[in-house]
């Protein structure tokens, strides 16, 4: 069966055999190496559990990891020990006694995050609202009835974004299955409140690089992202990201840029 290396890095965009264990949150994919005894044994070998033990060390929010999480959850840890793990070899390095050094991927994404996300949707954006049908502006006194979805106030020249980076390069953030961008009132900017489940089990809430060119090479950016600086990190595993009220609400000012934040075209810069 070899040995497997169960050393997590954190986060790195890696390619070849430099590296151990690593999650990769650009890509969302779990990248393991095992020694096995023969090239026939490649592909063949089962690493579902070294798989669930190097996931259980990931931050799942800003305040607890994966393990903490589901140790409260049951029928989360449940669901995420049956949940069958597909594993694919991507590379192969022939070693000088005979062994093969393969390295494995599998997708965070799909089925195994859809084991561990929670509820979705239900966030209330913080630009000004209007009623869906007469656009006029929203009395923040007045209740909004069952089954009405209030929408943005949009005036002037809406700036038709394609994607949002936030660039917190230089904060000591770490990543996250689920984070949150939050303002400076501690209100919550983006995170499962305003994403799509679906969209948020295919593609993870955030794609992590590490440079600002990265961000822009990035499919989830497109051809005019909109940019944003961090203030700070935030939570117990300095997972969230704190952005001005001013920003929150260029985040929420207009349909389209909460239809960017539903399907999770979202992008952070991070240190190295």
């Amino acid at each position: 069966m070899g040995k497997f290396l169960l050393i997590l890095t954190g986060f790195i965009l890696a390619i070849g055999w430099a590296t151990t264990d690593t999650i990769d949150f650009n890509k969302w994919v779990v990248k393991l190496q095992n020694i096995e005894q023969s090239n026939s044994e490649v592909g063949n070998v089962d690493i579902s559990q070294q798989v669930r033990d190097l996931i259980l060390k990931i931050n799942f929010d800003g305040d607890y990891t994966v393990q903490e999480y589901i140790a409260m959850n049951p029928r989360i840890a449940r669901r995420f020990e049956r949940n069958p793990i597909s594993t694919r070899p991507v590379d192969t390095k022939f070693l000088s006694d005979g062994s093969v050094l393969a390295e494995y991927e599998v997708n965070l994404t799909g089925t195994l995050l859809k084991t561990l996300i929670p509820t979705t949707g239900g966030g209330m954006p913080l630009a000004p609202l209007c009623c869906p049908t007469c656009k006029r502006p929203w009395p923040e006194t007045l209740a909004v009835p069952e089954g009405v979805t209030l929408i943005p106030k949009e005036t002037g020249i809406t700036t038709n974004y394609t994607g949002i980076v936030i660039d917190a390069s230089g904060l000591k953030l770490s990543p996250a299955l689920f984070p949150k961008i939050i303002n400076e009132d501690d209100k919550e900017v983006y995170g499962l409140s305003f994403v799509a489940g679906a969209s948020a089990q295919d593609l993870g809430l955030i794609s992590y690089v590490h440079s600002l060119s990265d961000a822009y090479r990035n499919d989830r950016a497109g051809l005019n992202p909109l940019r944003i600086d961090a203030l700070r990190v935030s939570g117990r595993l300095n997972c969230d990201i704190v952005i001005t009220n001013s920003d929150a609400v260029r985040m929420h000012q207009s349909q389209s840029n909460l239809k960017l934040l539903e399907h999770c075209q979202v992008i952070v810069i991070t240190s190295e």
